[in-house]
């Protein structure tokens, strides 16, 4: 059972802010016309609800590790947490990641919960922060990484690893990267589409966070 794998999203959060920060004295000293920079009540929003998501990801964690653990310990397999396990975990929670992230766009009811996210008309690293606090409708899409031997513990060290990932995408200051990976990731280019495509709708296909 693996006990010490760290919160990444807690431990970014330093990094989070310096980086804000930063993008902001770049959008002030060296402001770029076709940006849609800072403005602080929009920053401020996007803040306040990503201090309420953490608080209510703390609410909404009881029932989900509840379940989690009973589906965990019906099923006979095991996934170790190793040294190459790690990688294909990674990749396995971002698998199904794309399917929760392209449900809640189009499926209304959950697209209800993720449009919060959407809602900022800025495109900065503070839109980041802005997430939901209904993080209750995106358990359901993990259930078979846990059916297949995932611990609940290493499918949440994924999962905040897959979201301080999100992070660095929403920036307009970084334009696009060189083709391979462009084509292989998830960029601040792509992600810009993704964002300016859903605002204000309720259908679409999904890249990220």
């Amino acid at each position: 059972m693996p006990t010490n794998l760290p919160d990444v999203v807690l431990w970014s959060i330093p990094a989070f802010v310096l980086l804000t920060v930063l993008e902001m004295a770049l959008h002030h000293f060296h402001p770029d016309e076709e940006a849609a920079g800072y403005e602080a009540k929009d920053a401020a929003t996007s803040i306040t609800m990503g201090l309420g998501s953490l608080a209510f990801d703390l609410l909404w964690k009881v029932p989900i590790v509840a379940i989690y653990s009973a589906v965990y310990e019906l099923t006979p397999l095991r996934v170790p947490v190793l040294w190459w396990t790690v990688p294909l975990m990674l990749l396995a929670q971002d698998f199904f990641y794309y399917w929760s992230h392209r449900g809640h766009h189009v499926i209304r009811i959950l697209w209800a919960c993720h449009v919060v996210h959407h809602s900022s008309r800025k495109f900065n690293l503070s839109t980041a922060l802005r997430q939901p606090w209904t993080s209750l409708t995106v358990w359901p899409f993990y259930l078979p990484l846990i059916a297949c031997g995932v611990h609940p513990a290493a499918l949440a060290f994924c999962s905040s690893a897959n979201l301080v990932y999100q992070f660095w995408v929403h920036t307009e200051r970084i334009d696009k990267l060189p083709r391979p990976f462009e084509y292989v990731l998830n960029t601040p280019s792509h992600h810009r589409v993704h964002h300016a495509s859903q605002a204000g709708t309720s259908t679409g296909t999904s890249a990220a966070s």
